[in-house]
């Protein structure tokens, strides 16, 4: 989904984040973990054909608002699956 274009939401995502006064590393981690979790919840609404990066736009306010509340937005991922496989 990264493509490297000037309107890519992952570079909107970090250099939001970088205007908010985050440290560069902690943005860089914040907006990769954003940009997969919003292509996981497009995936989990609407299946994972057709995907395009501007598709994710739509998602980031509400798994933003999820995670600040503390709640895990997606229904059918664990959101520790990932990481269970280096520990």
């Amino acid at each position: 989904l990264l493509i490297g274009l000037p309107n890519a939401p992952i570079l909107g995502l970090i250099s939001g984040f970088l205007a908010r006064g985050v440290p560069e590393v902690k943005a860089a981690f914040a907006g990769v973990y954003l940009h997969g979790l919003a292509a996981d919840y497009f995936a989990e609404q609407n299946g994972e054909s057709g995907l395009i990066a501007g598709d994710l736009t739509d998602a980031i306010p509400f798994l933003m608002n999820a995670l600040i509340m503390g709640r895990y937005p997606l229904e059918n991922i664990d959101p520790f699956s990932d990481l269970k496989q280096f520990i």
